[in-house]
């Protein structure tokens, strides 16, 4: 794949070269020093708003971590995407992000090495998308490549770039996959099987059709066929790879963490969110920003329950993330699309994976943008909250740039409901400005008989929520973010998964979902 030309740094020091003239050179050498850059995590957030306007990376709840900004879910033509992986991580830093991540989907292709189908397609030119890799997936040799390259511009204190892939399953759902020392796909763990995709409407016939482009290609013929033999067992064996040591017989994942992707888009929604105690503590995040979408209210229209609601239910004890989920080669670059922040102690991959193993990360698809939180003066976000009180004193921490202090905002607190959260309180506020010391404070009242969980969503009043839910409901308004959420101790038991799959939802394209393009 060639390269593109990389972006170009401005000077740091916002001199010109008249300035430098005119100071001369030692006046010159002095101003460039005092104006060089701080290390990354002692800078403001990278924001659109003017130089200086924008937020610390320091919440006001005193913590000892600071904030980055990162996007963890991002596509290349090693899968269905058009841009060239080489230089998506470089792209992504330069687009002002301090973690990124590239996390091809995989299908199929990993699990048939012998078989090898898109070495017969020549590559096409970046910009393009490729024909095979789209329907089948990255391979093995993509995902080590995929490693050299993050290696490549991955620079502890400056810039953290990350490896993964997707596991993409038609039906069930996709996961994002981080920090694995092996790969896997739907084909090689039950993913992808002739049943399977005979529920959403792909039958033998439907799926020979849909590759007969590629019938000519050496492989195509074995990799239906194993499609077609495939035991049928739902999330299970996935979460059984999950749950193995990469060291054992046939390999495993237990060394990396995981997460819900753009959650209730595939009709069966990883099997109704079915909860497997044994990955609790690697499945360590949802989607709840995916590109510009909020998915809160998913799919609910078609009868099934909010991700939200029945993801957290289940039992999961997952971070609220947001990514861009990019197939284009913008990466980072668009405004309004997910992204997360995450509160790390470093900027580095063993500080980005202790951030996401802890859940202590928020979603949103605001650049500059801070959140943080904390019950009770000492559990933060993502973290079980102790005692039996029927009260939590909240402290919220919210910033954003100077330019929009005062902002009215709505603070909704979020909770168990029927098909949907129920909102228990919502709290009108204003913008507090960068520099402002206090924490804002709420008192919730929580009936731990009827939830096992909190999460604070702050809203926009003045724009409509682009996926409404229910008529009425009070999130039909705008979600800048999402905390994650907050666990209740001696709350309710999680709820059964119920049953084992939901109805294929109206009017889905079998060739889209197939393709990964049910987008």
């Amino acid at each position: 794949m060639t390269e593109r030309p990389r972006h170009t740094h401005s000077d740091p020091s916002g001199l010109s070269r008249r300035d430098l003239l005119r100071l001369g050179a030692s006046g010159a050498a002095a101003m460039a020093l005092a104006a060089a850059p701080l290390p990354v995590l002692a800078q403001p957030l990278r924001g659109r708003a003017r130089p200086g306007a924008t937020a610390s990376r320091r919440s006001r709840l005193g913590r000892s971590t600071v904030l980055a900004h990162g996007d963890l879910h991002n596509h290349t033509q090693l899968s269905d995407a058009i841009g060239d992986p080489a230089v998506a991580h470089a792209a992504m830093r330069d687009a002002g992000l301090d973690i990124a991540a590239l996390t091809d989907h995989t299908v199929s292709a990993v699990a048939l090495p012998d078989v090898d189908v898109c070495s017969f397609v020549p590559i096409p030119p970046a910009g393009t998308e490729n024909p095979c890799t789209s329907v089948f997936g990255m391979d093995a040799e993509g995902f080590a490549a995929t490693g050299r390259y993050a290696d490549a511009v991955d620079d502890p204190g400056r810039f953290t770039a990350l490896r993964g892939f997707e596991w993409s399953s038609p039906y069930l759902g996709h996961m994002n996959v981080w920090f694995s020392e092996q790969v896997t796909d739907p084909l090689a763990t039950g993913g992808l099987t002739g049943e399977g995709l005979a529920r959403i409407g792909l039958t033998e016939v439907a799926l020979r059709a849909l590759l007969a482009p590629l019938a000519g290609i050496p492989g195509v013929e074995e990799t239906i066929e194993a499609i077609l033999a495939g035991e049928d067992e739902g999330m299970g064996p996935f979460y059984d790879w999950l749950a193995r040591s990469p060291q054992a017989l046939l390999g495993g994942g237990a060394d990396a963490i995981a997460s819900f992707n753009h959650p209730n888009r595939e009709p069966e929604a990883f099997d109704a969110f079915a909860f497997d105690v044994r990955v609790r503590e690697r499945v360590v995040a949802m989607e709840i920003f995916n590109r510009r979408e909020d998915y809160l209210f998913k799919n609910v229209a078609f009868g099934l329950p909010s991700p939200l609601v029945a993801c957290l239910d289940a039992g999961w004890r997952v971070g609220l993330s947001g990514v861009t989920d990019e197939h284009g080669d913008d990466w980072g670059e668009p405004e309004g699309k997910g992204r997360t922040g995450l509160y790390v102690d470093g900027l580095d991959r063993a500080a980005v994976f202790s951030a996401m193993r802890d859940r202590r990360f928020f979603a949103t698809r605001e650049t500059g943008l801070r959140l943080d939180a904390a019950a009770n003066g000492a559990t933060r976000m993502g973290q079980l909250v102790p005692g039996r009180s029927p009260q939590l004193q909240v402290e919220l921490d919210l910033a954003w740039d100077a330019e929009r202090t005062g902002m009215p905002l709505e603070v909704q607190v979020l909770t168990s409901g029927d098909q949907v959260p129920t909102v228990t309180q919502v709290e009108e506020i204003r913008l507090p400005a960068p520099d402002e010391q206090r924490p804002l404070r709420l008192t919730v009242s929580v009936n731990r008989r009827a939830t096992s969980w909190l999460v604070l969503r702050i809203a926009d009043p003045s724009e409509p929520n682009d996926a409404p839910g229910p008529s009425g409901h009070p999130c039909n308004n705008r979600a800048l973010a999402y905390t994650s959420p907050f666990y209740l101790a001696d709350a309710r038991p999680a709820r059964s998964s119920g049953p084992r799959r939901p109805p294929t939802l109206p009017a889905t394209d079998p060739e889209a979902l197939f393709l990964g393009r049910h987008r």
